[in-house]
This record gives structure tokens, sequence and C-alpha cells, in this order.
């Protein structure tokens, strides 16, 4: 795994030892274990990805840009604390879990949600997040 801008080492158990991820989550460090399991559960189910942390979200990237996480911008109905989580792909998602989506290029959808546990890491956002992967990837062998 490669995160650009900071060295990274993994822990006994898996998780990833980051600066930059840390420093990201300075001013909500109750979001880091959150971020760290919800990053290690889809690792085992999509395979490893590069991290790019940036000011305002955390991307992955395999190859190409398949998924943003970023701080809260606003509550949950439920009170729970949350990470949103941004996904790409080439069509729309009409879903009661995705309030808000934009098509910002054509054929180019950028679904936003959030996660509060890995409970919400269930099938369907799975899928979502494997689409994204692999839409990430015919992307990027078009424009090579």
């Amino acid at each position: 795994m490669e995160v650009k801008g900071a060295q990274i080492e993994r822990t006994e158990d898996g998780a990833v030892n980051d600066l930059s991820v840390d420093l990201f989550f300075m001013k909500q460090p109750e979001l880091l274990p959150l971020y760290l399991e919800i990053e290690r559960a889809v690792r085992d189910r999509l395979g490893d990805f590069e991290v790019v942390v940036q000011k305002s979200q955390i991307t992955w990237k395999g190859p190409g840009s398949f998924a943003a996480l970023w701080l809260p911008r606003w509550k949950r109905p439920d009170g729970r604390i949350y990470v949103g989580l941004s996904f790409f792909l080439e069509f729309q998602v009409e879903s009661p879990r995705i309030p808000y989506s934009t098509e910002p290029y054509p054929n180019r959808w950028t679904h936003h949600t959030s996660v509060a546990d890995l409970g919400e890491l269930d099938e369907e956002l799975m899928g979502w997040l494997y689409l994204s992967k692999e839409f990430s990837g015919r992307r990027r062998r078009r424009k090579s």
C-alpha cells in the first residue's frame, strides 16, 4: 500500500499506522478508529489500493479514484457519528442510503453517503464500491 506524502507502516493486526491519516482526523479524533475499521474491511473485500490523504478528504485509488472519505458536514438524523463516503459510477444509483448524487462529467456520477459502523458496509454498499473500483480501472485504461 502506498500513501502519497507520508511513510506508512502496518501494525501486527494489519492496520495502517499513518501520521497523515492521524492528522486528517485531528479535529475529530473519535472518527479515526471508525475510518481504520472501514478501510480494513474494504481492503479485505476489494484488495489493495492506494490511499491519498488530502486537506478535505482521503481518496482511495485502485488504479483511478474510486472512493473518497471525508469528515461530517451535517448530523445524521439518528445522531450517530460517521464518516462521509463518496464513490463514483458511470450511472446514477437511486437509494434512500444516498442523500445526494451529482453528475460532474458525462457518465460519471458521484454518490455521497455516510458510514457509522461496519454493519453499514453490507453487500449493497460493498457492491457499489466494487463497481466503482472497476469503473475507475476502465476510465484509467481509456485515458492511457
